[in-house]
C-alpha cells in the first residue's frame, strides 16, 4: 500500500504549532510577572491543601485495613441505661457461648473492656514502657490478619498451661527491637512476669490505637483466679466475624438477644442492658472521621475560592488582550486557534501550579505528624504515593479545564471590527460581563465567609474548654507511673500481698519527698488524670434511698496520701483533707465531692454520715465522712463531673498506679531526679513510667480540638487572601477600563475623595452580596461542627459577626489601592489620548 506523504508533513505541523503555541504562552506568562506568581500562588495553595487532604483522607478513611474482608468484622459492646449508659462488660467466659447460640457469628473472641494498659516493660537490661492490650487468643484469627513476623495469637495460647504470649505491633517492633527478628521467642518482662514474644503484628494495624502489644488473656486470668460461673474473666467486649448474609442490625439484634439472657447479675438487670454494633473498620477510624470531614470540606472550599479567583483574573486579562486577539483574528486566526493558544497557556500555567502544589503537599504532608494530635493520623504515617499522586494529576487536569477553558471562550468571543476599532478605550465594559465578574468575585467571599465562620466557631469552642474549670491544679502538678518489676507469682502471693509491697515506698515518699526544696507534696492516684477512664464501684450510703446493688449507679473512687487534695490542688469545701492519722488500723474514712454529697444526701450535712464502698464484700467497712471536695474532672475536659468517693490509700488494698507530686515552679520536672531517689532507697524493684505534667496532660485533651481551630485559621487565613487578591484584580481592571469616564468625573469637578467612594462603593456591593451569601451557606454548612464543639452554637452571633467585620476590613485594605489610583488619574492626559 502506498504511503501517504501527507501525514507526515500534518504531524510536523501539527508538532510545529504546539511549540509554537507553548514558547509564545511561556513569553506571555513572562511578559506579565506579577499576575503570573499570583495565578501560581492561588492555583498551588488550592491544588497543594487539596491533595495533602486527599492522602490523609485516603491513608485513614479509604485506604483497607490489613484484615480479611473487614466489612464482616463488627466490633459488640454494651452500656447500662440504669447506670448512665455507662460501659459494661461481657465476662469472657460467656464469650464463646456467644458464637454457639446466637448463629449470627462464624467466630468470636474477647477484648478487655477497659482498653490499652500503660505498662513498664523489661527486656534483657532495658526498661522501657509499653502500652498493652488484652485479648483472647483468637482476636487475630477473628480479623483475618497475617503475621509481619513469626506468628499472631491463636487459641492455643488460651488453652490451660499455656504460657503467657504477647505479639509486638509493628510500630513497637521497629521502635523498642530495631525490626530484629531474633527477639521472636524471647521474653518480655511485664507486671505478670515473662512473657514469650510470638510474632508482630501486620503494618499499618493500631487497634485499639496506640497498642504496643497485644498480651493473651486467658493466662492473665488464671494468675487472678476468680469464683466459675457466668461472672468469671475480665469485662470485655467482643469482636465477631458475621456469618455470610447477616447483616449488622441483624449482628446487633443477636447480641442483644444474648445480652438478655445472659445470667451474670454484673451487667445489671437485663431490661437495661443495651447491645451495640460497629463494623471494626468504622471503629478503628473513631472519632477522627468528623474533623478530618470538616477540614476535607474547609480544603475543599479553598480549592473553589482558589479556582474562581484564578478564573476571574484569567477572564480580565483575556478581556484587556481583546485589541490582541482582534488583530490577530483579523489576520486570519480562526476562534479555534486562538482558543488552542490560550488553553495552552492556561495549561502550562496549571501544569506549573500543579507541580507546586505537589511540592507544598508533600511538604504538608511531612509535617503533619509532628503537628497532629495522637491517634488523628495512622501511625505509619501519611505519604504522598502512587494514588494520591495520580489524585494531583486529575486535580491539575480538572483545574485547568475548570478555570482556563471559559476565560478563553470569553476572550475570544468580540468582533475583531469593533474590538480594533475601540482599540484602547474601554472595551469590556459590557454591563453582564462585569455581572459576571462580579459575581465570580462573590462567590469567592461567601465561601470565604463559610470557612471563616467554621474557624471562628472553633476557635471559640477552642477558648472555653481553656476556661473549663477542672476542679484540681494542672499546673506545677508531676505525674509518674509506678511499676512493681518484682515478678509476680500467683502460687506464693495474693493480690493483697502483691498491693503490700507498696507500702514502705508509699510511706518513704509521703514523709520524704515534701522535705525536698521546692516540692510541697505528693499523692497516689488509681488512674492517670484526664484519661477518661475511672475506677468505678457499687456503693452504700447511709440515709440513702436503698438500691438494688445490681442497678446502683456505681460511683467513682480515688485513694490518695495524707494532704491529697493539697497536692492535687483540689479546693475542700467542708472539713478536712487526709493526714497521716488516717492509716490502716484506723476508723475508717472518706471524702466526698459536692456532686455525690447533694445526690445522695439532698440537702443535709454530708459530715459524720457513712459510705460503703462494694457492699457485697463483707470485709469492706463503713467509712465516715470526714469532707466534702468541689466537684473535678477527673476523666476529660469535657466529661461532666461525676459523683466521686476519696479515702486513704493506706485504707485499702489496692496497689495505686500513680504518683501525682506538687512543686512550688513552673517546671514540674525538678522533682523527677529526687522521686528516683527516694524510690531506688526504699525498694529498688520499683520503677517509674509514663512521666507526664499536668500541663501536658491537659494539652493532650486539648491537642485535637486545637489542631482542628489551627488548621481551620490557616485555611480561612488563605480564603482571606485570595478573596483580597479576587478582589483587588476586579477593581484594579475597572478602574483601568474606566479611566475615561473617571476622568471625565474628575474633569467636571469630582474630587479626589468622591472618586474613591465610588470603587469603595462597587467594593462594599460586592462584599454585602458574597456576606450575605455565605452567611446563609453558613448557618446550613457549620451544622457539621455540632459534635466537635463545646458550649458554642452553630449560630453563634459573635462568630458571624466578628467574621463580617474581618472580611470588611480586608476588604477595605484591597480596595484602597484602586480606588487611590483611580483618585490620582489626570483628566488632561487621559482624554488626549482618546
Amino acid at each position: 500500500m502506498p504511503k501517504n506523504p501527507a501525514a507526515p508533513r500534518s504531524r510536523s505541523r501539527l508538532v510545529d504549532a504546539l511549540r509554537h503555541d507553548v514558547l509564545f504562552g511561556v513569553r506571555i506568562l513572562l511578559k506579565s510577572p506579577g499576575l503570573t506568581i499570583i495565578l501560581l500562588l492561588t492555583l498551588a495553595i488550592g491544588i497543594g491543601a487539596t491533595t495533602a487532604a486527599f492522602g490523609v483522607i485516603d491513608a485513614v478513611l479509604l485506604r483497607p485495613l490489613p484484615i480479611r474482608d473487614q466489612d464482616r468484622v463488627v466490633v459488640l459492646s454494651a452500656t447500662n441505661a440504669a447506670r448512665g449508659n455507662t460501659p459494661i462488660g461481657l465476662p469472657s467466659s460467656g464469650v464463646a457461648g456467644l458464637a454457639e447460640s446466637s448463629g449470627a457469628f462464624a467466630r468470636v473472641a474477647p477484648i478487655a473492656l477497659q482498653g490499652t494498659v500503660p505498662f513498664a516493660a523489661r527486656f534483657g537490661d532495658r526498661l522501657f514502657p509499653v502500652t498493652a492490650m488484652f485479648v483472647g487468643g483468637d482476636f487475630f484469627s477473628v480479623l483475618g490478619a497475617l503475621p509481619a513476623a513469626g506468628r499472631l495469637l491463636s487459641s492455643a495460647d488460651d488453652a490451660p498451661g499455656a504460657g503467657p504470649s504477647v505479639v509486638l505491633s509493628y510500630r513497637a517492633w521497629q521502635r523498642d527491637f530495631g525490626g530484629d527478628s531474633s527477639v521472636i521467642g524471647k521474653s518480655i518482662a511485664m507486671i505478670n512476669g515473662p512473657e514469650t514474644i510470638v510474632g508482630v503484628a501486620p503494618a499499618g494495624f493500631d487497634y485499639p490505637a496506640g497498642t504496643d502489644v497485644w498480651v493473651a488473656m486467658a493466662p492473665v486470668e488464671r494468675m487472678f483466679p476468680s469464683a466459675p460461673g457466668p461472672n468469671a474473666g475480665f469485662p470485655t467486649q467482643v469482636v465477631a466475624r458475621l456469618r455470610p448474609g447477616v447483616t449488622l442490625v441483624q449482628a446487633r439484634a443477636a447480641f442483644a438477644n444474648y445480652l438478655e439472657r445472659y445470667p451474670a447479675r454484673s451487667l445489671g438487670d437485663s431490661t437495661a442492658r443495651i447491645a451495640h454494633a460497629e463494623l471494626f473498620a468504622a471503629r478503628v477510624v473513631g472519632d477522627v472521621r468528623p474533623a478530618l470531614v470538616i477540614l476535607s470540606l474547609a480544603v475543599a472550599l479553598v480549592l473553589l475560592i482558589a479556582l474562581t479567583n484564578a478564573a476571574g483574573l484569567l477572564v480580565t486579562r483575556g478581556l484587556a488582550r481583546r485589541s490582541e486577539l482582534a488583530l490577530r483574528s483579523a489576520l486570519g486566526a480562526g476562534r479555534g486557534r486562538l482558543i488552542r493558544q490560550l488553553l495552552t497557556e492556561h495549561a502550562l500555567l496549571g501544569a506549573s501550579a500543579g507541580a507546586l502544589g505537589v511540592w507544598m503537599a508533600v511538604a504538608l504532608l511531612r509535617i503533619a505528624p509532628r503537628v497532629a494530635p495522637s491517634g488523628l493520623l495512622p501511625s505509619a504515617g501519611v505519604r504522598l504515593d502512587l494514588p494520591v499522586l495520580a489524585f494531583a494529576v486529575a486535580l491539575t487536569l480538572v483545574a485547568v479545564l475548570a478555570f482556563g477553558f471559559a476565560p478563553a471562550l470569553l476572550a475570544t468571543r468580540s468582533d475583531p471590527e469593533v474590538a480594533l476599532r475601540a482599540g484602547g478605550s474601554r472595551i469590556s465594559g459590557r454591563r453582564h460581563e462585569e455581572r459576571g465578574r462580579r459575581l465570580i468575585v462573590a462567590a469567592q467571599v461567601a465561601l470565604a465567609v463559610v470557612v471563616l465562620t467554621g474557624a471562628g466557631l472553633l476557635a471559640r469552642s477552642l477558648d472555653r474548654l481553656q476556661r473549663v474549670d477542672l476542679g484540681f491544679a494542672p499546673q506545677s502538678l508531676l505525674v509518674v507511673g509506678l511499676e512493681d518489676m518484682t515478678p509476680f507469682d500467683a502460687h506464693t502471693q495474693s493480690w493483697a500481698l502483691g498491693a503490700a509491697r507498696y507500702d514502705a515506698v508509699l510511706d518513704a515518699m509521703s514523709s520524704q519527698l515534701p522535705k525536698v526544696h521546692g516540692i510541697v507534696g505528693v499523692t497516689t492516684l488509681l488512674v492517670r488524670p484526664l484519661s477518661g477512664t475511672a475506677y468505678e464501684l457499687p456503693f452504700a450510703a447511709s440515709g440513702s434511698p436503698s438500691r438494688d446493688t445490681a442497678n446502683t449507679p456505681r460511683v467513682a473512687w480515688q485513694a490518695g496520701l495524707p494532704s491529697h487534695f493539697h497536692t492535687m490542688g483540689t479546693p475542700l469545701l467542708r472539713g478536712r483533707d487526709f493526714t497521716a492519722d488516717d492509716g490502716a488500723g484506723a476508723p475508717a474514712v472518706a471524702v466526698v465531692n459536692e456532686a455525690f454529697a447533694r445526690r445522695e444526701w439532698p440537702g443535709r450535712d454530708p459530715i459524720g454520715l457513712r459510705v460503703r464502698l462494694n457492699p457485697s464484700d463483707s470485709t469492706q467497712p463503713w467509712r465516715t465522712v470526714i469532707g466534702v471536695a468541689a466537684n473535678a474532672r477527673f476523666r476529660g475536659v469535657t466529661t461532666p463531673p461525676e459523683p466521686t468517693v476519696y479515702v486513704p490509700v493506706r485504707q485499702t488494698a489496692v496497689a495505686p498506679m500513680f504518683l501525682a507530686v506538687r512543686t512550688t515552679g513552673d517546671d514540674p520536672s525538678i522533682a523527677l531526679a529526687p522521686l528516683k531517689r527516694i524510690l531506688r532507697q526504699s525498694n529498688p524493684s520499683f520503677g517509674i513510667r509514663d512521666v507526664t505534667t499536668g500541663g501536658a496532660l491537659v494539652g493532650e485533651q486539648l491537642s485535637r480540638p486545637r489542631f482542628l481551630a489551627d488548621t481551620l485559621v490557616a485555611l480561612s487565613g488563605a480564603a482571606l487572601f485570595l478573596s483580597a487578591v479576587g478582589l483587588y484584580g476586579l477593581l484594579a481592571a475597572a478602574v483601568r477600563e474606566r479611566r475615561r469616564e473617571i476622568a471625565i468625573r474628575i474633569a467636571l469637578g469630582a474630587t479626589p475623595a468622591e472618586v474613591r467612594t465610588l470603587i469603595m462603593r462597587q467594593a462594599a456591593y460586592i462584599l454585602a452580596l458574597g456576606i450575605v451569601a455565605g452567611t446563609a451557606l453558613s448557618f446550613a454548612g457549620t451544622r457539621l461542627l455540632g459534635s466537635v464543639l463545646y458550649e458554642v452554637s452553630t449560630t453563634d452571633p459573635l462568630t458571624f459577626v466578628g467574621v463580617a467585620l474581618a472580611l470588611f476590613g480586608t476588604a477595605a485594605i484591597a480596595a484602597y489601592a484602586p480606588a487611590a489610583r483611580a483618585a490620582r488619574v489626570d483628566p488632561a492626559t487621559v482624554l488626549s489620548t482618546e
